[in-house]
């Protein structure tokens, strides 16, 4: 029945089903649209740390490596927005970051 007394067809409630279910599927893409991919995490990573590196170096210009890597590490781990929570990968952004600033292991 619908809300006036009147027995619901079953086109009726076919057409209530079909609204549902595109609802659903819609509300589905745009999470899935929303996403970020692997390769854009990555990037994203890559960026965090690039900065965390650049702002670690800067302050501490002559720490040791261990040091320096663990400071962006830190620093990486705790930003806002970082795309993942993977230690390994955060560890390696990290360095891959300070080589490109030209600081390495002695």
């Amino acid at each position: 029945m619908d809300g006036i007394g009147v027995p619901a067809t079953t086109l009726d409630v076919v057409k209530m089903v079909l609204n549902l279910g595109a609802l659903v599927l819609g509300g589905w893409i745009a999470r899935k649209m929303q996403q970020p991919k692997d390769h854009e995490r990555a990037v994203l990573l890559a960026r965090i740390a690039g900065d965390a590196a650049t702002l670690v170096a800067s302050k501490y210009p002559h720490a040791a490596w261990p040091e320096l890597l663990q400071m962006v590490v830190r620093a990486v781990a705790g930003a806002a927005g970082v795309p993942t929570t993977n230690q390994a990968a955060i560890e390696r952004a990290a360095a891959s970051a300070l080589h490109a600033l030209g600081k390495r292991p002695k």
